[in-house]
């Protein structure tokens, strides 16, 4: 029952269902591969300490594996 009322408030409420998506795109952004490859990419060059970087490799397609090919 209690599900059921939040529901309905929540049909009845655009305002409220709109702050929900934005912060729900905004929470799912986080997860984009683009942003988590370069993440990953950033935690692998400190502990290379000093090795070539990998984001600025320019081999075909080492970037794109990583979701962060360039336009």
């Amino acid at each position: 029952d209690a599900l059921a009322a939040a529901a309905i408030r929540l049909l009845g409420d655009p305002e409220r269902r709109a702050g929900l998506r934005e912060r729900g795109e905004a929470h799912v952004r986080r997860f984009d591969w683009a942003t988590v490859g370069a993440d990953i990419l950033a935690v692998y060059e400190t502990v290379t300490d000093g090795a070539a970087s990998v984001a600025a490799d320019e081999r075909s397609g080492l970037r794109a594996r990583f979701g962060l090919a360039r336009d």
